[in-house]
């Protein structure tokens, strides 16, 4: 299924219709029981949520003829297709995974901030852009080493992609609420339990 979908979103031409793909997940979906029931569930709602953050973001950049908008809306569909390739490629966790629908539909309050209030969510993206340059780097040393790193260094890993991701819920769309208290003080506390840990 998830080869599949990969093939759908990032291939083309497109391989598989949306009928394709309802038809199969419902066959996978009717054999699937506990976490691989959960896994097939929430795959189909990051999806339903990607499409209409889609909508939804060229929706509002039809309504805006600048240019300073259209590379807006560039790099918000680049960073929205970072989050689908992450997860199509199968490089996020579990614990990650299963709270990605909240995610992919908090990522709509990022793109209506972009375009309603410009400047607060520049500001915004400041604080929290050496997060993600962080988290980037950490996944990719998960994916690359995943073997020779600690249990513990992994769990605190994932727990740090986690946080940040939950701080963007707290910044942009605070309705949809966060799983436990988040901010940067505590991101920076949990960096330097990470760095302290050994391989």
């Amino acid at each position: 299924l998830f080869k599949m979908l990969s093939n759908h979103f990032l291939s083309l031409p497109l391989f598989y219709t949306n009928m394709d793909f309802l038809k199969y997940k419902e066959k996978i979906g009717n054999q699937m029981r506990g976490a691989g029931y959960r896994v097939i569930r929430a795959l189909s709602k990051i999806m339903e949520e990607y499409t209409e953050n889609n909508l939804f973001l060229s929706k509002l950049a039809s309504k805006i003829q600048n240019s300073s908008y259209r590379k807006l809306e560039k790099e918000l569909h680049s960073t929205q297709f970072s989050y689908i390739k992450n997860v199509l490629d199968q490089h996020i966790f579990y614990r990650e995974y299963v709270q990605f629908p909240r995610y992919i539909r908090a990522f709509r309050f990022r793109i209506e901030k972009a375009f309603s209030d410009t400047s607060v969510y520049i500001d915004r993206m400041k604080r929290i852009d050496p997060y993600i340059r962080i988290c980037r780097t950490y996944r990719n040393s998960l994916i690359t080493d995943f073997e020779s790193i600690s249990f513990e260094k992994k769990e605190k890993i994932i727990e740090l992609l986690i946080m940040v991701e939950e701080l963007f819920i707290s910044l942009f769309a605070q309705h949809i609420k966060t799983m436990y208290p988040v901010s940067e003080k505590r991101i920076e506390k949990l960096l330097n339990t990470i760095k302290e840990i050994e391989t």
